[in-house]
């Protein structure tokens, strides 16, 4: 297959799309970085107001563990960091540790919109009594610009990644037209 065959998806062509996924990622990755940082903000303000409690009225109020919110950010911070160290290794095993966290980021933001329904079930709240931002419990407006991307970079990841185990000759037949590299 000559170079000028090589269609839409040629080497260039990958190599610059794989730089703006990188790129993209590094955003989607600087926003949850920043998202947890805010969300550590808030929890040592909560904890500043629960000390205070306890020193002005003598009421002691604990916090057992971590929210729903809290550990879903982490955990999709973690996907979002395994995706963005897949897209810097070169080749298929980068372009499938990247999908995998992104794959891992979208399974941690199902398992959030199940909790929200859950409470709701369990409460017999109606949405409205439930503090939420698109069904996402105690979410924030970065939670869900960080959703919205998501299933899109999938796509693209998910599209390089066909890309690279030659999928675009398999599915271009005698119906289908190829695109040289370039038509000048």
């Amino acid at each position: 297959m000559s170079k000028a065959s090589m269609g839409f998806h040629g080497t260039a062509t990958c190599v610059r799309a794989d730089q703006i996924l990188k790129s993209i990622l590094l955003a989607v990755l600087t926003l949850a970085t920043l998202n947890l940082v805010l969300q550590i903000q808030r929890e040592a303000e909560a904890a500043y107001v629960r000390q205070r409690l306890y020193e002005e009225h003598g009421v002691t109020v604990c916090k057992l563990h971590l929210s729903q919110d809290e550990s879903s950010r982490f955990l999709i911070e973690l996907g979002l960091i395994l995706s963005f160290l897949g897209s810097v290794v070169k080749g298929r095993l980068g372009k499938i540790a990247s999908l995998l966290g992104l794959v891992w980021s979208v399974g941690v933001y199902a398992q959030w919109w199940r909790y929200y329904f859950r409470l709701m079930e369990f409460s017999g709240a109606g949405s409205e009594g439930i503090k939420h931002i698109f069904y996402l419990y105690d979410a924030v407006w970065f939670d869900v610009c960080i959703a919205a991307v998501l299933p899109l970079l999938i796509l693209w990841q998910a599209t390089s990644l066909g890309l690279s185990f030659g999928l675009r000759d398999k599915i271009s037949g005698p119906g289908l037209r190829s695109f040289p590299a370039s038509e000048t």
